[in-house]
């Protein structure tokens, strides 16, 4: 099966996405395939095909970190094509606003890869994918409708999931496995 650890979001941040989206289709209405509220999520570390004996070290690390972090706080405020030129992908970019994000991906990274776990190392982008880019878009300069549709918040990150990812030709569809609560107090060591 393919997993990867995810980020979750609240239910009420996919529904201010969810309007987000509705209003970015009155830009783009064809050839973009819009990802559904269910599936919104920030990957943090995509794993690929793995066991199920490799699903129970990955578990038992994800656990073992997950427990020596607080809640995860990230800022969202800028929408991207991506690439620019032809692009094929419109997220929406977070930003950590302290260091512990960063952190809990190398610490899942670190552990995971002494375990003999293989990942896709890439550095961390946190963002949430919004549409996939069927066909070329038309001309329209971005920046002239994406600081208006804009949402500018923080973003609270209390749980963790290892997810699946099945691929299928209407898109992937992505399952959650396992839970993993970020709940470490203030002041605890």
């Amino acid at each position: 099966m393919r997993t990867f650890i995810a980020l979750k979001l609240s239910q009420q941040i996919r529904n201010e996405i969810a309007e987000l989206q509705k209003n970015l289709r009155n830009h783009y209405q064809e050839g973009v395939k819009w990802i559904e509220p269910k599936n919104l999520h920030i990957t943090l570390i995509f794993i690929g095909e793995t066991s199920d004996s490799e699903r129970q070290i990955i578990s038992n690390s994800i656990s073992e970190i997950t427990h020596q972090f607080p809640p995860l706080f990230l800022q969202s405020n800028q929408l991207e094509f991506i690439p620019r030129v032809k692009p094929h992908i419109l997220w929406l970019k977070l930003f950590p606003l302290n260091s512990q994000a960063k952190s809990l991906y190398y610490e899942l990274a670190k552990s995971l890869l002494y375990k003999g776990i293989r990942l896709d190392l890439r550095k961390p982008v946190f963002h949430i994918t919004l549409a996939r880019i069927k066909k070329r878009l038309p001309d329209i300069n971005p920046n002239s409708f994406l600081t208006t549709e804009l949402i500018n918040r923080k973003i609270e990150i209390l749980e963790l999931a290892l997810m699946q990812s099945k691929l299928s030709s209407a898109g992937a569809n992505y399952f959650q496995l396992e839970n993993f609560s970020l709940d470490k107090k203030e002041g605890e060591k």
